[in-house]
């Protein structure tokens, strides 16, 4: 961000504040079923694999998710 002009550069790490809370939620049952209905079956589980994935890459270390943040002059 810097090199594109913007200045006052934060990172914030949010993971532990939004991961876990979002996995748990998409893996109740009743989440389950109504996503199935909304993007099909096969859709439906592709995105829980994801879900699976972004989680065990964030509690192993590999994966955050951060806000970023620049004052462009």
């Amino acid at each position: 961000m810097q090199a594109a002009g913007f200045e006052k550069v934060e990172i914030e790490e949010i993971g532990a504040s939004v991961i876990p809370g979002y996995y748990f939620e998409q893996m109740r049952p009743e989440t389950i079923r109504a996503i199935s209905k909304i993007r099909g079956f096969a859709l439906g589980r592709l995105g829980l694999l994801l879900d699976i994935a972004v989680y065990r890459g964030f509690t192993m270390g590999l994966l955050e998710y951060v806000l970023v943040r620049g004052v462009r002059s």
